[in-house]
């Protein structure tokens, strides 16, 4: 009787078989939350989505560091030797004289033309030719350079016909990629803006458009007319450096797809 009664309580008390019996509820309770979880989730992904598009812009205006610096010299006669020779040596005058300005050699450009003057009024006189030496100089050193001074100088040296500078900023393209990223974050927190406005949960899915690169639009460069050159001297009113600056602009569109 005795071990009857004592095979009796273990069956009815043992530990183990308890918890057992309590993990496999607490099991099915997980698993049947899990699924209705799921269940709400993939109700929720097959919602339709709305979307909407926004701009962002980002922009800098920055000073040149440098420049072009175009400019020809021009003769005309009927011995076409005589005038390569004036021509020649008036640019290689004009060369040492640049290179005094550190600008290297490799960044001066020369290129000569020669032809014959078929519009002079009697057609049976001598022939005349005119001779010209076009000459492209990049300046890299430009906030070093007295440009009046430069101006003054190339007109002393035979030079007639200097085109107005055209500035440059060495860096322009890595600057035109920070004004990209920055015109895109400028988007997408204006989108987190419409998205709260318009009640909506979360942003599914973006996607972005360029529409106006920094790397199209161009600076205004000073222009002096070649009567600014007479008498070997441009206007006392010109500055010593002159000053090139252009304001750089990224703009994208964002389209935004929420629910």
């Amino acid at each position: 009787m005795t071990s009857s009664n004592n095979g009796e309580n273990t069956n009815h008390n043992n530990p183990l078989l308890t918890a057992l019996i309590g993990l496999m509820c607490a099991g099915i309770l997980v698993a049947a939350g899990t699924f209705t979880y799921f269940q709400f989730q993939e109700s929720r992904d097959n919602e339709p989505t709305s979307n909407f598009s926004i701009q962002g812009s980002a922009e800098e205006e920055l000073e040149a560091n440098q420049a072009t610096l175009r400019f020809s010299l021009e003769s005309q006669g009927a011995e076409l030797e005589v005038l390569n020779e004036g021509v020649d040596t008036k640019v290689v005058a004009i060369k040492e004289y640049l290179e005094g300005l550190e600008i290297a050699n490799e960044d001066i450009q020369i290129n000569k033309n020669s032809y014959e003057d078929y519009y002079r009024e009697n057609p049976t006189d001598e022939t005349i030719w005119r001779l010209s030496a076009n000459i492209e100089a990049e300046i890299k050193n430009l906030q070093e350079i007295n440009t009046n001074e430069v101006f003054n100088k190339l007109a002393e040296l035979g030079v007639g016909n200097i085109q107005p500078l055209e500035f440059k900023i060495d860096n322009r393209e890595e600057r035109c990629e920070e004004l990209l990223t920055k015109a895109i974050t400028d988007a997408r927190d204006k989108a987190d803006q419409r998205l709260q406005a318009l009640g909506g949960d979360k942003i599914v899915k973006t996607s972005f458009e360029e529409i106006s690169s920094c790397n199209n639009e161009y600076g205004v460069y000073p222009i002096y007319p070649d009567a600014a050159f007479e008498d070997s001297s441009i206007s006392s009113e010109a500055p010593d450096v002159l000053q090139g600056n252009e304001k750089l602009r990224s703009i994208v569109n964002l389209v935004v797809e929420y629910r």
